[in-house]
């Protein structure tokens, strides 16, 4: 069945300051994206050995003359803390360098045209979450790991994103679609983390009265 159309007068894109954007990204890892980074073997491996593995390969390089000591000693110690600052880093490049690209930015307030759970060739399911405006004319297709919770988001809930565009118009370049909120599902849904969810809860309430306010003066 298909969605029903948003709110009669209420804007479905809410422009927001590139430094609000900043502010939603954050350039720190929030609890969601460390657990993302921490909550499966193949990431939580991957750390490890390269925290563990870096130091060894570095003395390995000084012990055969192409690294000097103190090289050796800055490479180990960036290796062996790359469970600390990988995960940052990943939330900057996926965040905050976004935003510096970015011209525009903008809450995105429509509804859920279609969900579906999909597996893959292994039998991995998946979540396809469709949202719209109730045109053709903007409409998002995210995907993100099948969770139980998923179960809860139905069609014709609303639906909010941030994006971050660079030019405008036709021309206008969608540089990040962030995960999806559901409020009516309480939940989140995408592949990465992007959001620091209690600053975009404040961002986004501030934007539903600001849509109020202009659907009362809409005729």
């Amino acid at each position: 069945r298909s969605a029903p159309p948003t709110a009669p007068g209420r804007a479905t894109l809410v422009p927001v300051s590139l430094d609000t954007a900043r502010a939603v990204l954050g350039p720190n890892p929030t609890r969601e994206q460390l657990a993302y980074h921490w909550g499966t073997l193949g990431r939580a491996f991957e750390k490890v050995s390269v925290s563990w593995l870096g130091p060894l390969f570095a003395g390995l390089l000084q012990d055969n003359g192409l690294l000097g000591g103190f090289e050796a000693t800055v490479v180990g110690t960036l290796a062996g803390f790359y469970f600390v600052w990988g995960p940052a880093v990943s939330s900057l490049a996926r965040g905050t360098l976004s935003v510096g690209g970015a011209t525009d930015a903008a809450l995105f307030f429509g509804r859920v045209a279609d969900v579906d759970e999909v597996l893959d060739d292994t039998g991995s399911a998946s979540i396809e979450l469709t949202v719209d405006d109730g045109t053709p004319r903007r409409r998002y297709v995210l995907y993100a790991p099948w969770r139980d919770d998923y179960a809860k988001v139905a069609v014709g809930m609303d639906a909010r994103l941030l994006l971050l565009t660079k030019r405008k118009g036709r021309r206008a370049q969608t540089l990040l679609v962030s995960e999806c909120y559901v409020p009516d599902a309480g939940v989140y849904v995408g592949e990465y983390p992007d959001l620091n969810r209690a600053e975009f809860g404040k961002v986004l309430a501030r934007a539903e009265r600001a849509r109020a306010a202009q659907a009362a003066r809409s005729p």
